[in-house]
């Protein structure tokens, strides 16, 4: 397994250790979809799911293979109470409406398997096909689904964004894997819940640093690819925050932190440390001029004179 199918996977798997428990909290019944042509993917899920064996008393927790058969994903030691694996009983979205599992929590990975584009001197693989609109119109349709979908970077970021929220999501991001030799992969994120988003935010910059690897938002001609990090450098923030304040205005910090959650790469904790250096060198201002940044904290540019 190459180095953006392991941060991609890594990153399925820190999502899913947190998204998991919080749905069972919530919901009788869960569904996980796994769309991958490779099985690692879906071995790499059940390996969550069976670790959360206790969490699973109780509810029902469905996963539909849709990318291989349920003999290339289950071994032979069984599956904990609760937990059910099996292939799609004919469409994918007919089998998700005949089970009402729309009606519950859901998160589908997609990924078509077009892989990254090759680097220079390479012979190209194909580009990975977007999911059916209909699928992603019945995800985003109910406020309790959500999706990640890997595409190649040939997809437009900002036109397969507007599609996520077009379909009914509330927030849709992006991030491009970049690796040291060239080949890239981008992942779209899209889901209704602030908490969600805020929790895949957090798996992206836990993820272990691999090396070669690195983040890159592709609808941002300035932004550079960043380090993997629990603490990424902030000076893109910078740029899209002092952007944002030329063209909306002052805004809080509230809506700062907002705005960077659901339009950046960046947490909404990572405003904080973006702010500082900012009001230290006089690029922005704050009211009130003192004190700690609170939620409430006005942020906007100097007057120019």
């Amino acid at each position: 397994m190459g180095p953006l199918a392991t941060v991609k996977q890594e990153l399925l798997v820190r999502y899913l250790y947190a998204w998991a428990p919080a749905a069972l909290h919530h919901a009788r019944r869960v569904t996980y979809v796994d769309g991958s042509p490779d099985p690692a993917a879906p071995v790499a899920a059940l390996g969550v799911f069976t670790e959360l064996a206790d969490v699973l008393v109780g509810h029902r927790l469905t996963v539909l293979l849709a990318g291989v058969p349920p003999g290339d994903v289950v071994g032979s030691g069984g599956l904990p109470d609760g937990l059910t694996v099996r292939a799609p009983n004919g469409g994918l979205l007919a089998d998700l409406r005949a089970d009402r599992a729309l009606g519950a929590p859901i998160l589908a990975y997609l990924d078509s398997g077009g892989g990254p584009v090759a680097p220079p001197g390479m012979e190209p693989s194909q580009p990975a096909a977007a999911p059916p609109a209909d699928l992603l119109g019945a995800l985003g349709g109910t406020c309790t689904g959500e999706t990640l979908v890997a595409l190649g970077p040939q997809a437009d970021p900002e036109q397969f964004r507007g599609t996520l929220l077009a379909a009914g999501f509330r927030f849709a991001v992006v991030v491009e894997l970049v690796e040291s030799a060239g080949a890239a992969q981008r992942l779209f994120f899209a889901t209704s819940a602030v908490r969600n988003l805020e929790r895949f935010k957090d798996a992206l910059w836990a993820v272990d640093e691999y090396a070669g690897v690195r983040y890159r938002d592709p609808r941002s001609s300035d932004h550079p690819p960043l380090d993997i990090s629990l603490q990424p450098h902030v000076g893109p923030l910078r740029r899209a925050l002092t952007a944002r304040l030329a063209v909306n205005g002052p805004d809080t910090v509230a809506q700062l932190r907002e705005y960077a959650l659901s339009n950046t790469l960046y947490r909404a904790a990572d405003v904080n440390r973006a702010l500082q250096p900012l009001l230290a060198a006089g690029q922005v201002i704050r009211e009130p001029e003192r004190g700690r940044l609170t939620p409430q904290t006005l942020i906007k540019l100097p007057t120019r004179r």
